[in-house]
């Protein structure tokens, strides 16, 4: 759990390459990194003397880790896939511009985990959960850290042939403040707007045409959303 959510979160993980598996000694971490690459499901990026940076290899994959962390995150906040209607919530976002039923199902998600590590949580775990909410429905084709000029998006739905029925295409900044931080959230949430009215201002998502920008702001487990233009 904790290598498969340090690859969706930071897009690598590093590990010392298991090269004979053993059952007379405990089973470790580097042993099932290196099991994913043997696997296939991890490739390497680079190397470090002994230890290897290794990483998704393509879409197709990272579409199966979202698969296997969505899973969990049902399991953990016992909730079922009939509970959050995630389907209905990103129709509802493709066609009607509306971010609100994403957010809620956000909500209910983190509020679910919040009794079990949330006090250890940065605003990458939390952009985790939600992209986990997002890339098993298939409707957009769905990017963390996706680049826009010199600096880069926190998560970028865009329209994936031959699913061309989304009204828009969305840029999505994501901002975490835990609760006992929440006097700063204003002054998050301008630079938040600030970062994303740059991106959707940039020649490249101009270009692209109906592209949205919103900003979600996450208070402890409380999250909320807002259209930037």
């Amino acid at each position: 759990r904790q290598v498969v959510e340090e690859v969706l979160r930071e897009g690598a993980v590093q590990a010392a390459l298991t090269i004979q598996y053993s059952f007379a000694r405990p089973w470790t971490r580097d042993d099932f990194a290196s099991l994913l690459f043997y696997l296939g499901m991890l490739t390497i990026r680079q190397a470090v003397l002994t230890q290897l940076v290794l990483e998704m290899p393509n879409r197709v994959m990272e579409g199966l880790y979202f698969d296997f962390f969505y899973a969990k995150l049902l399991e953990e906040s016992q909730l079922t896939r009939e509970d959050l209607q995630l389907p209905r919530r990103v129709a509802a976002l493709a066609l009607q511009d509306d971010m609100q039923p994403v957010v809620e199902a956000l909500t209910e998600v983190l509020g679910r985990l919040s009794n079990r590590d949330a006090r250890g949580w940065t605003e990458h775990h939390v952009k985790a959960v939600l992209m986990a909410l997002l890339v098993p429905t298939g409707v957009y084709g769905v990017f963390s850290e996706w680049p826009v000029g010199q600096g880069y998006v926190d998560i970028a739905l865009l329209r994936r042939p031959p699913i061309l029925e989304p009204k828009h295409e969305h840029l999505i900044e994501l901002k975490y403040v835990k609760k006992e931080d929440a006097k700063r959230l204003e002054v998050v949430k301008e630079e938040g707007r600030q970062q994303l009215r740059q991106r959707l201002a940039h020649p490249d998502v101009v270009r692209r045409g109906g592209v949205l920008g919103w900003l979600i702001t996450v208070v402890g487990y409380e999250a909320q959303a807002e259209q930037v233009q």
